[in-house]
């Protein structure tokens, strides 16, 4: 029991320097990340030809940082997306960013989305699910939330997480 409680310390402990990071790079984050994963153009029009499908009109975006993954998304299809960040000062760059005018960007962690079963048609997520200590808790979170589909695009070899 010991080892698992100083476990679940060093992962708290890992997420807080993350988010740290995160709050202290804000400014720059769109810069200094722009060649990850989730920028990747091929993902962007995967996610748009499946939210032009007409059975796709809500989509969530978990773990958006600032929004640089979905804002040309955002505004092609303004409405269809509603965003979640955990690091208040991402979604304060998100807000200065102008991501909000297409759609809201709501302050929660993956792990607990706060949301009513099955409230989106998509759920995705782009280079998240490393930052976290329990990947699974948001897959869960994702897949509960989600009525028809859950994209996730995820690759970073600095992952917390199992």
């Amino acid at each position: 029991m010991a080892t698992i409680q100083k476990s679940g310390k060093v992962q708290e402990q890992a997420v807080a320097i993350q988010r740290k990071y995160c709050t202290d790079a804000a400014a720059r984050y769109d810069s200094m990340h722009a060649h990850e994963g989730g920028t990747d153009a091929s993902i962007a029009k995967f996610i748009y030809a499946l939210a032009a499908m007409p059975e796709v009109r809500t989509i969530l975006d978990v773990g958006t940082a600032t929004g640089a993954t979905v804002r040309d998304l955002k505004c092609a299809m303004p409405g269809v997306f509603v965003c979640v960040e955990p690091v208040g000062v991402l979604v304060q760059q998100a807000v200065r960013n102008g991501l909000t005018a297409r759609g809201p960007v709501v302050q929660a962690t993956g792990e607990a989305l706060p949301f009513a079963s099955a409230s989106f048609e998509a759920v995705c997520e782009f280079p998240t699910l490393h930052h976290g200590a329990n990947p699974s808790a948001v897959v869960n979170e994702m897949l509960r939330v989600a009525r028809k589909a859950v994209f996730i695009c995820d690759s970073n070899r600095f992952g917390q997480g199992s």
